[in-house]
């Protein structure tokens, strides 16, 4: 059950490495909570969110609420995107939607 919450976050962990710019970043994009330049940065909840949950964050051995958690996060995240790029959820055939379809199939059936 847990390893396919975490297959599931493979996506929004795709689409939030691509969202961070690391052009300016000292940390190349990988978030240091004690670093001032981190807590104030525009992408901070990204940073942090991939921190935490990133395929290097053990992820694995964390328990299974931690992983639900990040995903309920991960879908409000995706949904906002699509929401703000005008997509019709329900029909749309991008990756996003239908990443989040399943997603929220998987969530609300108890599947997870």
């Amino acid at each position: 059950m847990k390893s396919d919450v975490i297959d599931l976050l493979e996506f929004p962990r795709r689409l939030l490495q691509d969202s961070v710019q690391i052009d300016d970043c000292p940390h190349a994009g990988n978030f240091a909570p004690a670093d001032h330049t981190c807590r104030v940065c525009e992408t901070r909840a990204e940073c942090e969110w991939l921190h935490h949950n990133d395929a290097c964050a053990g992820l694995a051995l964390k328990p299974i609420d931690a992983a639900i958690d990040a995903l309920v996060v991960a879908m409000l995240y995706v949904d906002a995107r699509v929401t703000h790029a005008g997509h019709r959820r329900h029909g749309c055939k991008c990756e996003a939607c239908a990443w989040l379809r399943k997603a929220r199939a998987a969530h609300e059936s108890g599947f997870i």
